[in-house]
């Protein structure tokens, strides 16, 4: 409504109500306004209390949903829906186990454990320590140096 079509209905409400009756029937119109508009937001807060109780809905579906299933095959799906990813592992995982299996027949069957190799000065050693007389402490060749 523009300004002249509101001028217009104020001055016909002047001319049917009169001047006494104007502020009276301004302050029912009020009341009446207000009470539209409190059912109108009233309304409004019971269609947001249903929307959230139809989202409530739908989050408590979820997840009783995945309550149910196996948490690894939702997550599995959400990876990877067609299973092309899962094909491709698998025939990759199968073409490295083929491969071992050659290399290890190619290789022949695994050596036992092999004496460990010395060098020629420890062997040296070695032949010095077992070529050498033991001498015991109470033996006759302790007595003689002694004596000496």
């Amino acid at each position: 409504m523009s300004w002249w079509e509101i001028s217009i209905v104020g001055l016909m409400m002047i001319l049917v109500l009169g001047p006494k009756e104007l502020p009276h029937a301004m302050r029912t119109i009020a009341r009446y306004m207000r009470k539209a508009r409190r059912l109108a937001s009233e309304f409004q807060g019971h269609m947001d209390d249903l929307v959230r109780e139809a989202d409530l809905d739908e989050v408590r579906k979820t997840v009783t949903s995945i309550k149910n299933q196996d948490v690894g095959s939702v997550i599995g799906q959400a990876v990877d829906p067609t299973g092309d990813l899962t094909r491709e592992i698998d025939t990759t995982l199968a073409d490295a186990r083929e491969q071992v299996k050659e290399i290890k027949l190619e290789a022949g069957p695994t050596p036992t454990a092999a004496p460990a190799r010395t060098s020629p000065a420890a062997s040296k050693v070695e032949a010095s320590k077992t070529d050498a007389p033991k001498v015991e402490p109470n033996s006759d060749a302790s007595a003689a140096v002694g004596k000496a």
